[in-house]
């Protein structure tokens, strides 16, 4: 009686320790990616204008993304590329609303186009060209000269 209770102790060990292992976890889902051109205060910017940028994308709450959305190495032949994560601990899911934010030194850009920066979320894999327009005054009074 002992050895047959054992063996069931064992075996409802090994199945739970079986059903909580990573190789039943369903496998990453590739991020949604968008990409476009940059244009601020009416200047469509390039690789070397864009420089010191940061352009991220957030749930429309403003809640970061894990792992993070965020484009901070300036743009790759003049195009910006932002992924947008389906597997993480913070994710996207197909039809939201999510919002570009757009910034420089600290300042945050007024998105202009898409309106207020908001978007919808595609699904996963997919790839959309959003170009984005926003307005930045990093000092008040001084003109910005790209």
């Amino acid at each position: 009686m002992i050895q047959i209770s054992k063996y069931i102790g064992l075996t409802i060990i090994g199945l739970i320790l079986f059903n909580i292992h990573p190789l039943n976890a369903d496998p990453p889902q590739i991020p949604a990616r968008i990409s476009g051109t940059l244009s601020i205060n009416g200047t469509t910017l390039t690789d070397s204008t864009a420089r010191g940028f940061h352009i991220y994308v957030t749930k429309s709450d403003g809640t970061s993304y894990s792992p993070e959305s965020s484009d901070t190495d300036g743009l790759s032949e003049n195009f910006y590329t932002l992924y947008i994560p389906f597997s993480g601990s913070v994710v996207a899911t197909q039809g939201e609303e999510a919002k570009i934010h757009v910034s420089k030194s600290g300042v945050e850009a007024t998105i202009t186009s898409p309106v207020g920066g908001v978007f919808t979320v595609g699904e996963a894999g997919s790839s959309s060209q959003i170009n984005i327009q926003g307005d930045i005054d990093l000092q008040p009074g001084l003109k910005i000269i790209f």
